[in-house]
């Protein structure tokens, strides 16, 4: 969760190789240290209840509490909840219309882009109206283009990149 507002800190476009690199690294620790943790565990209260027979119950190997220990879970009310973007997918959309009750409508904006667009003088109502109609800065000329790269969207992205990253 939060993958997407990771690179968008860091300056660094979704589909890149540099994101590749920090998903391969962020990824390694987190497996290196759930199996850690994981090995601990095994020490007080035991391995997990099918270890015997299992692809970890080796002479070389080393007891385990969790049969797994990465597993992603769907992410999407927990995003919405924690203010972040979900999973390990890029932004759905820069800026957008919602929809409640007595037909409202909020605009709402990815708060790390509403910061930027602020603080570089570009932010305005009309043009965060105009980002929700696309979701995306492709034909937002208002919008200098090193952001465009850093703020790309799901429906700009190549299978790929989805795939890749």
């Amino acid at each position: 969760m939060g993958y997407a507002d990771l690179l968008i800190i860091l300056g660094i476009p979704y589909n890149s190789e540099e994101a590749l690199e920090l998903a391969q690294r962020v990824m390694s620790f987190i497996q290196d240290e759930s199996k850690n943790a994981s090995r601990e565990l095994a020490k007080e209260r035991g391995v997990f209840p099918n270890f015997k027979g299992s692809i970890y119950d080796s002479p070389d190997g080393y007891e385990i509490r969790n049969a797994t220990t990465t597993t992603i879970a769907p992410t999407g009310t927990l995003s919405i909840i924690a203010d972040c973007s979900s999973g390990v997918e890029p932004l759905f959309a820069i800026s957008f219309i919602k929809n409640v009750m007595d037909n409202d409508r909020l605009l709402e904006v990815n708060k790390y882009f509403k910061k930027i667009a602020t603080d570089e003088g570009f932010y305005s109502k009309e043009v965060m109206e105009k980002i929700a109609e696309s979701g995306n800065l492709k034909d937002i000329d208002k919008v200098p283009s090193g952001y465009k790269r850093i703020f790309v969207t799901a429906h700009e992205i190549s299978p790929k990149w989805h795939v890749r990253t």
